[in-house]
């Protein structure tokens, strides 16, 4: 009776392995993706998919990024002006830092002002972007970054994991964001947006 129990195990450890895998990319929201690009259907929410993205990016850089190996997320900038941002990629951004933290790994956030700022009305603000406010940047092993590329109806980004002492590229990932509404709002155009 045990090897007959066994058996089936065997057979059916194959096939439960396989529902598992086709579920897993049975998205009903996903309209093209492989291990290194996704594309959504339009009115995906931003966060999620960047986060889908974040543990792609992380997953290809394993074994060489770890909870030991500190990591500083700089800004997701403009594919043809890398020294501008928008709303949009800073919030692309701090989404990076968030998922990459969730992962544990260790994440720097290098807009940490050396002492609290208290502002009437406002809050007890410890973040800031004033080079002489903020504490000195910890030492790290490597820098997520990336570039996004507006087009008529999508925004294109493009993240890479690149090891600080090479500048080799340790993983990277495509993505694609439809413009919403929001999405225009955040990269600050005015023009009405098509539905």
């Amino acid at each position: 009776m045990k090897s007959g129990i066994t058996r089936r195990a065997i057979v059916l450890a194959p096939a439960l392995a396989v529902v598992g895998c086709a579920s897993r990319f049975q998205d009903p929201l996903v309209l093209q993706s492989d291990a290194c690009y996704l594309e959504h259907r339009p009115g995906t929410e931003l966060g999620g998919l960047t986060y889908q993205a974040v543990d792609r990016l992380k997953s290809r850089a394993i074994p060489m990024l770890t909870p030991d190996v500190p990591i500083i997320v700089a800004s997701i900038s403009d594919a043809q002006r890398l020294d501008e941002t928008s709303k949009f990629g800073n919030l692309i951004t701090d989404l990076v830092k968030s998922r990459l933290s969730q992962n544990c790994l260790t994440v720097a956030e290098e807009r940490l002002r050396s002492r609290m700022h208290l502002k009437r009305d406002e809050g007890e603000l410890m973040l800031a972007r004033d080079a002489n406010e903020i504490v000195p940047s910890p030492p790290y092993a490597s820098v997520a970054t990336g570039t996004y590329a507006v087009a008529d109806e999508r925004v294109y980004v493009s993240l890479k994991l690149i090891r600080r002492d090479s500048a080799g590229i340790m993983s990277s990932v495509d993505y694609v964001v439809w413009k919403t509404a929001d999405v225009s709002r955040l990269l600050g155009e005015t023009f009405p947006v098509r539905t």
